[in-house]
């Protein structure tokens, strides 16, 4: 049986290296693992046959998109989860534009140039299934937090391209779907809400994204569906 070719950003955070996790003793999988500062993972990595540590900063992708030839992407893609973010949390007026295009960058504009890369290489799998990592506070009529306006925006940005794409490769066979992840203990949950307690743990919202990715593209399709244990 062929391996399945993974490829996963923000690797270097919670839920990415849970993700790494959940993957690397899979059977037929090759894992590509991206993040900004890959050496950082080399002792818990690095031994590994079937994954691959590679470099990417998304910020630094828009800023400078002809540097993408040299990231390393497999010729063939079969599973794409777009997990990378970053959360600045201010009042609005706090921020400088310098801040808000760095967070637009890295969560929407960096995202969408990756997968841009990708899609040529993922046309050839029967299994190809594009994933974006998007937030609850960016899905229309749920809770709201105060400090949160840019990510939010950021995160809505990206279900909507995720709608929009899906439909735009329906007929290349590629599936296109958005997991909107609700509060989970992360270091980055921790800093925007501190002293508070999130419902989800890394390794179960991990474990639950690459069972999403692996068997679900059949049934779903340009849907940003919550992973949230609240309501709205």
């Amino acid at each position: 049986m062929e391996k399945l070719n993974i490829v996963v950003t923000g690797v270097g955070g919670d839920i990415g290296y849970e993700i790494i996790l959940a993957l690397q003793n899979l059977e037929n999988v090759h894992v590509y693992a991206y993040s900004r500062k890959p050496e950082k993972l080399h002792n818990y990595f690095g031994d590994k046959a079937n994954i691959t540590l590679a470099a990417i900063d998304l910020g630094e992708l828009v800023r400078n998109p002809e540097n993408s030839k040299d990231l390393g992407l497999p010729e063939r893609i079969d599973v794409l989860i777009n997990n990378a973010g970053f959360l600045n949390k201010k009042p609005f007026e706090a921020y400088a534009a310098t801040e808000i295009q760095h967070m637009v960058n890295v969560n929407f504009t960096g995202t969408m140039l990756f997968t841009q890369l990708c899609l040529p290489r993922m046309k050839t799998s029967p299994k190809a299934h594009i994933v974006n990592i998007s937030s609850m506070g960016g899905v229309q009529g749920t809770v709201k937090f105060p400090g949160l306006a840019v990510y939010a925006a950021s995160k809505a940005a990206i279900a909507g391209f995720t709608e929009v794409l899906a439909e735009e490769y329906k007929p290349k066979g590629i599936q296109v779907n958005c997991l909107a992840l609700g509060a989970v203990k992360t270091k980055m949950f921790k800093e925007a809400f501190p002293g508070q307690q999130a419902p989800q743990s890394p390794d179960k919202t991990a474990a639950y994204i690459v069972d999403f990715a692996l068997n679900q593209r059949n049934f779903f399709n340009g849907k940003i569906i919550p992973v949230a244990t609240t309501t709205p």
